[in-house]
């Protein structure tokens, strides 16, 4: 029996030792993100520093990156079970609405289940593209014509290797 319980002691620390390394080498960082951030968005160039976030909240990893586009669009490429961003989606998706004021309505981008809102007298909106269970790109624009204009900028994000990014 004292056999028994050493070898599988010695079988657990076999594990943490070559499994864990492996998990830990795998998890993705918001410097992983940098190089997917498009040039510019709607003809808009990058301005202003990159914003990482790298952090763990209640015991799981998030990490997210923003890059701001002139003062008008930021772009949010995010990772991680407990996202604040994939929380307001799951929400967001829940609804259908249109008043005088708003527009929230779930939509497909590249075949990514999506939703977006967006003010009509404000001329601003939010467009959320889900990517994975935990993979999330948000586009927050403060000046746009209208929801199509808002849609149309994340043809500029490259979406398929961003959810393909191991």
């Amino acid at each position: 029996m004292c056999k028994n319980i050493v070898f599988k002691v010695f079988a657990c620390a076999i594990c943490f030792l070559f499994i864990l390394p492996v998990v830990s080498a795998n998890a993705v960082s918001s410097q992983d993100w940098i190089s997917y951030l498009p040039e510019t968005i709607n003809g808009i160039e990058k301005t202003g520093e990159v914003e990482t976030v790298d952090a763990k909240k209640m015991g799981q990893k998030i990490c997210s990156v923003t890059q701001n586009y002139g003062n008008k669009v930021s772009l949010t490429i995010a990772d991680g079970t407990m996202l604040p961003q994939l929380k307001k989606f799951e929400t967001m998706k829940q609804f259908t609405m249109e008043n005088e004021k708003k527009i929230i309505k779930r939509v497909k981008i590249s075949g990514y289940e999506s939703g977006y809102e967006f003010y009509k007298k404000r001329k601003e909106g939010n467009l959320l593209v889900k990517l994975s269970d935990t993979r999330i790109v948000v586009i927050q624009a403060d000046e746009v014509k209208n929801k199509d204009e808002l849609l149309s900028m994340a043809d500029d994000v490259p979406l398929s290797e961003i959810a393909d990014h191991k």
